[in-house]
């Protein structure tokens, strides 16, 4: 530090330059989350925060994505409500804080319309967060003059992101009068939003022109895929968002789990398992899972009705760098009445390209299924995270 000192240079550096003790007058980049900026503020360092979430504009910023990016979530929201002074932190302390940074690391971005596809409007985003007092900052006032700016991306012919305009999709679980449902929403009220939905046997084309207006949630009854769109003025305005629904035996009926999931890995509770969608995008969807760490996933199914059942699926995630492992075994019981459960004889089960299937011996008749996906238990040594307990990642469950 002396010999950068002399060359009137400054020392800065990750997070990780507190693990051998900070030179005088270093300056810590608090990547890894908040923590190391925090540590360093207490102890009168200055700090530059760019935590990964999210200010790492190199994660995914819509949910819908339709490139390749590392993974993580940080849409354009998520960076304007960042404030980089803790709550942790005292006035004083709080002093110590330059202010924060954005990195776009480029493992899978190729071409410079990549970078600004990254970098647009999220760079808007975060130019207000540092250069605008926390009293003055309205998001409200910021959505109207984003709208200003995309034509200034427009003239400028920058391939910014239009991620902002995205339509939002959520699945209902059935009530008493319906089945599952996509309800689909946008954020400006203006948007007419135009949908199509697809039949295996017929052919499929993304030709909203032909599309129905939506007006209120679709009603799902059998295997098919369904895509939206947003228009304004007779102009697309988003990406297109799509779902595969799945049917079968178990789509859309009560479930009870016996172990609940992580917090970190929710999904939409037990619903997540019978929703009709097998995940296609591995963690980049990470809420379509329901994540256990070191537990089972131990679920219970009430068909409603007395039915044959022949075949039971179970759909996970097999992904051991991120610690996360195939289950160890699928186990099955049955119950006519809720109450006492028989186990079923499995002929030849298979657990593989993140399915589990188990066909039974002989058809069962039950209205009632208990289905344990066992977790593979401790990570083998020379692996990532050895000795840790592995995550199990489950997101469907089809009987038939």
């Amino acid at each position: 530090e002396k010999y950068l000192n002399s060359k009137r240079k400054t020392l800065i550096g990750w997070d990780e330059i507190l693990e051998g003790g900070l030179a005088p007058n270093a300056v810590v980049m608090s990547w890894r989350g908040e923590a190391g900026g925090i540590e360093a503020a207490k102890q009168k360092h200055k700090v530059i925060m760019t935590p990964g979430n999210p200010l790492y504009f190199d994660h995914t910023q819509s949910e819908n994505e339709d490139s390749v990016t590392i993974g993580g979530f940080n849409p354009i929201e998520k960076v304007y409500a960042y404030d980089p002074i803790p709550n942790e932190l005292t006035e004083e302390e709080g002093k110590y804080i330059l202010g924060a940074q954005a990195n776009l690391w480029r493992e899978y971005i190729t071409n410079e319309k990549k970078v600004e596809y990254m970098i647009f409007p999220r760079m808007a985003a975060l130019s207000e967060v540092l250069w605008t007092t926390k009293e003055n900052k309205n998001w409200e006032s910021f959505e109207k003059r984003l709208q200003e700016q995309f034509k200034r991306y427009q003239q400028w012919k920058v391939s910014y992101s239009k991620a902002y305009f995205d339509l939002k999709a959520t699945i209902l679980p059935p009530d008493d009068t319906n089945g599952i449902r996509w309800k689909v929403e946008s954020k400006q009220p203006s948007t007419e939003i135009k949908f199509i939905t697809h039949y295996a046997g017929r052919p499929y084309e993304l030709t909203f022109s032909e599309g129905t207006t939506y007006t209120s949630p679709i009603e799902i009854k059998s295997t098919m895929l369904v895509a939206a769109i947003g228009q304004s003025n007779g102009k697309v305005i988003s990406n297109p968002i799509y779902e595969n629904f799945h049917f079968n035996k178990a789509t859309g009926k009560k479930i009870i789990l016996s172990n609940q999931p992580s917090k970190n890995y929710p999904g939409d509770g037990a619903f997540t398992l019978v929703n009709g969608v097998q995940n296609e995008k591995g963690t980049a969807k990470s809420k379509e899972f329901l994540g256990f760490n070191g537990d089972d996933c131990i679920a219970t199914i009430d068909l409603g009705k007395e039915e044959s059942i022949s075949v039971v699926k179970v759909h996970y995630l097999h992904q051991t760098g991120s610690w996360i492992y195939q289950p160890s075994s699928v186990i099955i019981y049955s119950s006519t009445d809720g109450v006492d459960y028989t186990p079923v004889a499995l002929s030849n089960p298979t657990i593989a390209n993140n399915e589990a299937s188990c066909a039974f011996v002989k058809p069962v008749n039950a209205q009632f299924l208990k289905i344990q996906v066992a977790n593979f238990g401790l990570i083998p040594a020379g692996n990532p995270g050895a000795g840790s307990k592995a995550w199990l990642f489950v997101d469907e469950v089809e009987i038939n």
